[in-house]
């Protein structure tokens, strides 16, 4: 195995399986010890094989770019200015998801975009998911990513129709969820989505 494939693999049994806060906590003190914010295209792909999540069909990212929901040249950047007349230049990542999400109390389907938020737009904690800010960028608020943005908006509409109010419940939501993005995505979000 090469450096970076064991690198990957050590992160990997980092990642946790479960919500449990502990695991959480331990997720957080691993990312702050590997010193990183993401794996790249090669490292994300490795990973979210290991975690059984297939990679997105030609058609599904035929989509995604058809329908202009992400951009066709890597990253986009916007400025933000704030009232004290300061001006930031942020980095937009978009995430395009269709999702068919079923249990035996309701299903949940469709097909969005989904942006990073603004620096301070995020100012309540999730009541699902740990955001885990690396510590390479103190500046970095992971509840603000796309990806994370989805997921936990998702869980919450799962929540309404009962969904997820249990481990008994949850054990029986099956369904899809399909998304790509602008850019590889964060050391954080690859712990949402497993």
């Amino acid at each position: 195995m090469d450096r970076f494939t064991v690198v990957l693999a050590d992160f990997f049994e980092s990642i946790p399986l479960s919500l449990d806060l502990r695991e959480w906590e331990s997720y957080a003190r691993a990312i702050g010890e590997f010193r990183i914010d993401n794996f790249g295209s090669l490292g994300t792909g490795l990973l979210l094989s290991w975690m059984g999540v297939p990679a997105a069909p030609p058609t599904f990212r035929e989509r995604a770019l058809q329908g202009g929901f992400l951009p066709r040249l890597g990253r986009l950047t916007a400025d933000v200015r704030r009232g004290d007349g300061t001006l930031w230049r942020r980095t937009r990542v978009i995430s395009y998801i269709e999702y068919n999400v079923e249990g035996p109390s309701g299903r949940i389907q469709g097909q969005e975009p989904q942006e990073n938020a603004y620096q301070g737009e995020a100012i309540g904690d999730s009541r699902w998911l740990r955001a885990t800010n690396p510590s390479l960028n103190p500046f970095a608020d992971r509840r603000t990513c796309s990806e994370f943005r989805f997921f936990d908006n998702l869980i919450e509409r799962m929540a309404h129709v009962g969904m997820v109010g249990d481990e008994l419940k949850r054990g029986k939501v099956h369904g899809d969820i399909t998304m790509a993005i602008n850019c590889p995505p964060c050391v954080s979000c690859i712990g949402v989505v497993r």
